[in-house]
């Protein structure tokens, strides 16, 4: 089984919820803890602490993480709103600090792997504190852009935070959004979800079309992608780039560059992988075949 810590901002999107019920449900995948970043990560920390009771696993840590980016104050913003689902009993707030905790585990157990799919607070935070823990911490991450000149959530929440990982941590596996927009859930899949008798799937179908009733976008499965490359990295093609982040401009700060050497005599060192895949809709499946038809636990 692969130890993973889930760093997460659960309940702005779909997708987080979508990861986390994929990985309660996979064989390969041992989850150490869950971890909460941005804004209100009390009532994230609460939110993931329902989706894993529906899965029966009730021991897994869940920690409150950074509500505020690195370099600039934020208040707490909005509650997540994708979750009429019910009360949230059984959440018993963690004395530790998410990122006490990731370093713990990876002192202990370097072989965790973080999939971190939300801005990357924590992970910055944790190579201030302990640089020398961190520097082969493995990291699969969704996020950045590296086609266009767009913006990705997760990288310009927190963008000198997506620098100090990217700039200090050596094994990092990013997962861009040109890929990851490529699977969504459609009309047929929400109805399958809806008739499933899988566990968990009813609280699923809720939070699928809150998302869409309030926030009017498709269920892009964006999160899921990192997940399927720790549980199917052969399914991945990965190619070592240098990535930097724009941290100045008035238009294209949080922005993910790529380095490309043009002219063969580059000395920049790659700092991370980024994933490409042939078929992406194989996550789909993956995810359709896994949560929602596999009855085996329900």
């Amino acid at each position: 089984m692969k130890r993973i810590i889930i760093d997460t901002d659960i309940g702005d999107d779909i997708d987080d919820s979508l990861a986390i019920a994929l990985a309660s449900v996979s064989p390969e995948i041992h989850i150490a803890g869950i971890t909460t970043v941005f804004k209100n990560v009390r009532r994230r920390a609460e939110l993931a602490n329902k989706l894993l009771g529906c899965y029966g696993i009730r021991n897994t840590p869940v920690l409150e993480g950074c509500m505020s980016p690195i370099a600039s104050c934020m208040e707490h913003g909005e509650t997540p709103d994708l979750w009429a689902a019910g009360d949230d009993e059984g959440y018993n707030k963690e004395e530790s600090h998410a990122v006490d905790f990731i370093l713990e585990n990876l002192e202990k157990h370097p072989e965790t792997i973080i999939l971190a799919i939300g801005p990357m607070t924590n992970l910055a935070a944790a190579v201030q504190k302990n640089p020398g823990v961190m520097k082969n911490a493995t990291v699969y991450a969704m996020g950045g852009a590296f086609d266009s000149a767009f913006a990705e959530w997760n990288i310009v929440c927190d963008p000198e935070a997506a620098a100090i990982v990217l700039n200090n941590i050596l094994n990092i596996r990013l997962f861009g959004i040109e890929l990851t927009s490529k699977a969504w859930l459609e009309d047929e899949d929400l109805q399958e979800i809806q008739e499933s008798l899988a566990l968990g799937a009813k609280l699923i179908a809720r939070m699928i079309s809150s998302w869409r009733s309030k926030r009017g976008f498709e269920s892009y499965l964006h999160d899921v992608f990192p997940l399927c490359g720790i549980i199917y990295p052969e399914l991945f093609t990965f190619t070592a780039k240098k990535i930097s982040v724009e941290l100045h401009g008035t238009i294209t700060r949080g922005t993910t560059v790529a380095g490309a050497d043009y002219f063969r005599n580059s000395k920049d060192i790659p700092n991370a992988e980024i994933a490409e895949m042939k078929n992406p809709l194989i996550v789909k499946e993956i995810f359709m075949d896994r949560v929602i038809r596999d009855y085996s636990g329900g």
